[in-house]
């Protein structure tokens, strides 16, 4: 199980990748659309992104909820420790 400091890690890693913007500037109250102007083709590109690299879905009506970088590790650490109990 990866720990708290290692999904929001991963999730900035994602992030800043797809939208080609410096790690630093991905505090956990941007919001993603907003503040770092992802388009809507990008914000599925991300959802994508994200799953394939935590190993999770992430159902189109729950991906609308991910508004702020915090939401998104939110999001995944939920997830990941809803799925982790057998």
């Amino acid at each position: 199980m990866l720990t708290t400091t290692e999904i929001s890690e991963k999730v900035r890693s994602v992030l800043a990748e797809e939208l080609k913007v410096g790690v630093e500037e991905l505090q956990p109250e941007k919001r993603i659309a907003e503040d770092l102007g992802a388009e809507s083709i990008q914000r599925i590109e991300l959802v994508m992104k994200l799953e394939e690299a935590f190993g999770v879905k992430i159902p189109d009506d729950e991906s609308v909820g991910l508004v702020t970088i915090q939401d998104t590790i939110n999001y995944v650490q939920k997830y990941l420790s809803d799925n982790s109990k057998g």
